[in-house]
């Protein structure tokens, strides 16, 4: 790109080149000085010293030609010297202005150069673009073949007011600015740095900043979003805290009558069996009485009802038994200590086989399990849970109960084990609800108060007790001991 005005863009050249004509007049100086010296004083000292005519017109000649060969001399060795300065300084200039050049086309901001238009009172009113770079060139869109010689308001006639006025006090004060703003006519935003570099120009360094601004704006836009999210999460965590403050005061009420009616229950279930024992014993008493003293007065059906008043009695008796079983197991008090579970099963397991001494029973109880919690109610629990392995595994012909326990990532797991007739996994919810049986009375015995028990027990210790199985394949009843982690069997439930 050539140059419109070096000189404007380079205030050094036109100080050089003053320096250079400033040199030239005081060599011309001190050699009319140096001229009119020597003529002065060589005339006074030849007539003083020669008073022949002749000869003093002679010795003026030759002093002529000494003047012209010593002054022409010196004055070839002086242009000598002073072209071979210029032409250093010239050098110089040109490397100067060579990097200059290399600066003012190269670099990626926009650079600009404005001479200002001035009205009659000699006010600044408008500017001529002089010169700009291609960095100018692109961050505007402006082509320096079809604006430069043209004013400013003529290019960009929406030019803002605040910028004109900028550019105005830069020229008067000579003082540099730095100011930014939104260019109608462009439709950009721009960082402007504007310095005077002579009378009447000033130059102009101007970065796009139209990326910067939106994504500024983007961020200040995503700020406030973010603000009224958290002032929105805010007000819906008050309001969801005053809920949970609600719902954990009327959970408190509902614990707190679920408590006083289950004590009203466990008392009332406690008082209605133990109410109904005397009767129903009487009821048996009078039966088997009725049975051993008048039985072979009655006839073949009225011997049969007698027994099935006899049956119902046994069995209402028994009921009558898990019941207050259940009501004093929640009622009673818990006593902790270190269980032998090993020892408490294998004791179990022979009172077990002196049931039917001609079935094939394999019971596998390792030794070492041991467990914190109450002796009795462990026993009972264990009692419940090996019995019911010997009941549902009475149709096998060779019997395998196994007592054990397992180490998970949350404690020990303890569990009994057995081949029998198993049960559908679909009616799991059931398994320890009281009095519901998963098979009929007509296969296996049993009043379904058993496992309820058992559920009741380890739940006072803490823990939980669940059930795997499969139909015809056998049973695994798991519990554990303790505040643990929500069990496979709650897991189970949680799915269902």
């Amino acid at each position: 790109m050539a140059l419109v005005d070096e000189d404007l863009f380079m205030p050094e050249r036109r100080v050089k080149k003053e320096s250079v004509r400033t040199q030239a007049l005081v060599i011309v100086v001190w050699y009319l000085v140096a001229g009119a010296g020597w003529i002065l004083f060589s005339d006074m000292l030849l007539g003083d010293m020669v008073h022949d005519n002749a000869l003093l017109t002679r010795l003026q000649i030759v002093k002529g030609w000494l003047f012209l060969a010593v002054t022409g001399t010196l004055l070839f060795l002086l242009i000598r010297r002073g072209f071979a300065m210029i032409a250093s300084k010239n050098e110089l200039l040109a490397q100067s202005e060579a990097h200059y050049r290399m600066l003012f086309e190269k670099m990626q901001n926009g650079f600009a150069l404005y001479e200002a238009i001035y009205d009659d009172a000699g006010n600044p009113v408008d500017y001529r673009f002089a010169q700009f770079n291609p960095g100018y060139e692109e961050i505007t869109g402006l082509k320096s073949c079809q604006v430069v010689g043209r004013t400013v308001r003529e290019v960009l006639p929406e030019i803002e007011s605040a910028w004109l006025e900028m550019y105005a006090d830069v020229v008067r004060t000579g003082r540099p600015a730095h100011f930014g703003g939104y260019s109608r006519d462009l439709g950009r935003h721009y960082e402007v740095h504007a310095y005077c570099t002579g009378p009447g120009t000033f130059a102009v360094v101007c970065i796009d900043v139209t990326e910067k601004r939106l994504a500024e704006e983007e961020v200040a836009r995503l700020t406030k979003d973010l603000e009224n999210r958290v002032e929105e999460r805010t007000a819906q965590y008050v309001q969801a805290n005053e809920e949970i403050s609600w719902l954990n005061a009327d959970l408190l009420r509902q614990k707190t009558e679920l408590e006083a009616a289950n004590a009203e229950l466990e008392a009332f279930s406690f008082s209605v069996s133990h109410d109904l024992r005397a009767p129903v014993r009487n009821v048996c008493s009078f039966a088997q009485l009725l049975q051993e003293d008048y039985g072979d007065r009655l006839d073949r059906a009225g011997q049969d009802y007698l027994e099935r008043i006899n049956t119902s009695c046994r069995r209402a008796e028994a009921l009558i038994d898990e019941l207050l079983q259940l009501a004093r197991i929640s009622r009673s008090s818990i006593n902790v200590k270190r269980l032998d579970l090993s020892a408490m099963g294998e004791e179990i397991a022979a009172e077990l086989l002196t049931i039917d001494p001609e079935r094939q029973v394999n019971f596998t109880i390792p030794p070492g399990i041991e467990a914190q919690g109450d002796e009795t109610l462990m026993r009972t629990v264990l009692t419940n849970l090996l019995g019911n392995a010997y009941k549902y595994s009475g149709k096998r012909v060779v019997a395998a109960i196994e007592l054990g326990v397992e180490e998970q990532e949350f404690g020990p797991v303890y569990y009994v084990r057995d081949n029998g007739a198993g049960f559908d996994m679909e009616k799991a919810a059931q398994l320890f609800a009281p009095f519901h049986r998963l098979h009929r009375s007509s296969e296996f015995e049993g009043n379904g108060v058993g496992l309820a028990i058992v559920q009741r027990v380890i739940r006072r210790h803490g823990g939980d007790v669940w059930a795997r199985a499969e139909v015809a394949k056998g049973a695994t009843f798991y519990f554990t001991l303790g505040a643990l982690p929500k069990t496979p069997y709650q897991q189970h439930l949680a799915a269902m």
